[in-house]
């Protein structure tokens, strides 16, 4: 709670030994007051229990205070304010006074004594926790190379409250959410489970204040009830709203959508050596509308990204649409790949194809991407999605997906009957394994 002189009164208690003397002095007063008064009678009051002793070693305290302290003079202090201090070879044995309710152990009296002292009069110690004088720590420096690279895409970092209120918590997450025992108020009683409510919150206020094309990035903890116990994972978040580009003379102001986030996403990753990242076209969470995909690392269940529910973004009073991404730390930071090449610049001319393909919706363009990667050959340097489209004129269920492939020769050039030859080869395969219709042209549209 709040810290007050009311507050640290009833901390301390009431001084059992105060009773007989504000007895003793209204007896004095109401006798010089009244000196004709005469009154009969016994003076009775309570025993004041005995606050018992704390003994406190010299080593200890030296060890605390980061420094020897004079214990003449530390003796000297603890008897100016009420303790009887026997001073042995090994350390003091204090004698708690009666109104000494908070004198429980030995560093409540080492607390007093440096206090006594003076904090400003002790020495500083700066503690190296890093492998080698003068270097950050690890975790630090992957930290700073992930804000640097968001920073470098133009996102603004955004540090929110770990406080939220209980309403704002997804409610696929109510059972995980750790509620505040004594909070300050109700805004402010559950441990955030998710990165999403205080960024929305921050998207809110900058909404109102005007401003336009908004990106931000937060890494913090997210705190979780679970099965094992509370966890305290370590996230990221990426939000985007608004404007892609500020106003031109030259065309309309097209706005943020899915794909910027998940491009700004798949950069990361390529990054920081994390090729092996796929996406599920499942709705991953409540608060996601249908336009979302779950992210997953090495086989392993990462994140989500996607579009926030309509629903949120009301109870935020935030009138436009927001992407959210939100993905657990662990899975990057333990296993960084990140490593650096240098190799020579093709030497030879790429040739690019593109294919569409008639397939059943149901099948993830990942799912897709990852077959051609597999099937295509060691020339093949890049598969990269360029369409997808449901809807009508396609028949219901159907799906096309525009793919482009770009192959890089290493030794020579490649003829257009040989790379023909390799795309009816891979077009086969596709046609087989997913039931589809394909169909290519050359890159260059032809």
């Amino acid at each position: 709670g709040i810290q007050s002189d009311s507050s640290k009164r009833f901390a301390a208690g009431i001084d059992c030994e105060m009773v007989r003397r504000a007895a003793v002095f209204f007896i004095h007063t109401l006798a010089d007051l009244c000196p004709e008064l005469s009154v009969k009678g016994e003076l009775a009051y309570g025993q004041p229990g005995d606050k018992g002793s704390v003994n406190l070693e010299y080593s200890k305290l030296d060890t605390y205070a980061n420094t020897e302290i004079d214990k003449d003079k530390a003796k000297k202090n603890l008897e100016l304010i009420g303790f009887d201090v026997e001073q042995a070879k090994d350390g003091f044995t204090l004698k708690v006074p009666s109104h000494r309710n908070d004198m429980a152990e030995d560093v409540d009296a080492i607390e007093e004594v440096l206090r006594l002292e003076g904090y400003d009069n002790l020495p500083s110690r700066f503690i190296v926790r890093t492998p080698e004088a003068g270097c950050r720590h690890p975790l630090s420096r992957k930290l700073g190379r992930i804000r640097n690279f968001f920073t470098g895409l133009g996102y603004n970092e955004i540090y929110s409250l770990s406080l939220i209120s209980a309403p704002e918590v997804p409610s696929e997450l109510t059972g995980n959410a750790i509620p505040i025992t004594n909070p300050l108020s109700e805004r402010l009683s559950v441990l955030r489970p998710t990165l999403l409510p205080g960024m929305l919150s921050a998207m809110a206020e900058n909404i109102r204040f005007g401003n336009r094309g908004l990106y931000f990035f937060e890494i913090g903890s997210v705190y979780r009830n679970t099965p094992d116990g509370f966890k305290e994972p370590l996230h990221l978040g990426i939000m985007i709203s608004g404007e892609v580009e500020p106003i031109g003379w030259d065309g309309d102001v097209r706005g943020s959508d899915y794909f910027d986030l998940k491009g700004a996403f798949e950069m990361f990753s390529e990054a920081f050596g994390h090729n092996d990242i796929s996406f599920k076209d499942t709705i991953p969470s409540t608060y996601l509308d249908v336009e979302a995909c779950r992210i997953i690392i090495d086989n392993k269940d990462a994140g989500y990204l996607g579009k926030v529910d309509a629903e949120f973004l009301r109870k935020a009073d935030i009138p436009q649409e927001v992407y959210f991404c939100e993905v657990n730390m662990s899975l990057v930071l333990e296993d960084e790949k990140r490593k650096t090449y240098i190799k020579p610049l093709p030497r030879f001319k790429p040739v690019e194809r593109d294919m569409a393909l008639l397939l059943d919706a149901s099948h993830d363009a990942a799912e897709v991407m990852q077959f051609v990667k597999e099937h295509a050959g060691e020339l093949c340097s890049e598969v990269e999605v360029f369409d997808s489209f449901t809807g009508s004129p396609l028949p219901k269920g159907k799906r096309n997906l525009g793919l482009r492939l770009r192959f890089q020769p290493s030794a020579r050039n490649l003829s257009k009957e040989e790379v023909d030859e390799r795309i009816a080869v891979l077009s086969g395969k596709m046609a087989a394994e997913f039931d589809a219709l394909v169909r290519g042209r050359e890159g260059n549209g032809s």
